[in-house]
Parts: structure tokens; C-alpha cells; sequence
């Protein structure tokens, strides 16, 4: 093939397009992470809260029969969470392990790497799900 074939102005066209497809993903996934996934791993919420609690509980020795009062899970969240969030634990004593490498970190430290962590999962559901 010459220069000046339509293939060669085909083939330049093509790499053009995956450039700024490449592009346009890069500048999307950057503004997902500062827009989305960094502003909400920097919030107490109720949900991310029980299972925080509930292992920090384990690491702890702490955890008994007691997660399932409300009282007492309520206070221990609101105590994890700086007086923000409040919840209550209807979980298997068994979900206690599921953030159990993330506890002994704070609560917002946990709720960030968990947040950062879950990232790579979605590109890669995504990706499946575009195959």
C-alpha cells in the first residue's frame, strides 16, 4: 500500500479513533474517581458502618450475641463514626469477617480503601459485561 491509498488514510483514521477512545475512557475513569468513588469514601454511611463495626468488633474480642442489640450496635457505630451514622446489625455472625483486613483501620480509612478496592471489581464487571 502507498501514502496515498484510501487503506493508509483507513488505517490512520482507525488509530485516530482508538486514541481518542482511549482518551475518553481515561478522562471518564478520572472523573469517576474524583467525582464519585473519593468523595463517597470520605463519608460515614450506615450500610459500609454495621460492617465496619461488626469487625472491628471481631479484631477486637469484642464481638458477642450483644452486635444484635440495637442499643449497643447503635452506640458502638455511632462511636465509629464519630456521632455521623447510626445502624443496626441483622447480618450473619459470619458477614463480621467480610471487612475483618480493613479493621484496624479508622472508619474513614476503611470506608476509602474499601471504596478504592471496589473499583478494579466494576471495570472488570463492566468489562464482561461489554464482552
Amino acid at each position: 500500500m502507498s501514502e496515498g491509498s484510501p487503506h493508509a488514510v483507513d488505517g490512520a483514521s482507525s488509530k485516530t479513533q482508538t486514541t481518542l477512545a482511549v482518551l475518553a475512557l481515561i478522562i471518564t475513569l478520572a472523573w469517576f474517581i474524583f467525582a464519585v468513588v473519593l468523595p463517597s469514601g470520605a463519608r460515614h454511611t450506615g450500610g459500609f458502618g454495621a460492617y465496619y463495626t461488626a469487625s472491628r468488633l471481631l479484631a477486637s474480642g469484642e464481638i458477642s450475641a450483644r452486635v444484635y442489640d440495637d442499643e449497643f450496635f447503635g452506640q458502638q457505630v455511632l462511636r465509629d463514626s464519630q456521632g455521623q451514622v447510626s445502624d443496626i446489625y441483622t447480618n450473619p455472625p459470619t458477614n463480621s469477617l467480610l471487612l475483618l483486613v480493613l479493621a484496624s483501620l479508622p472508619a474513614l480509612q476503611a470506608r476509602l480503601a474499601w471504596t478504592l478496592l471496589n473499583v478494579p471489581l466494576l471495570l472488570g464487571a463492566l468489562a464482561l459485561v461489554v464482552r
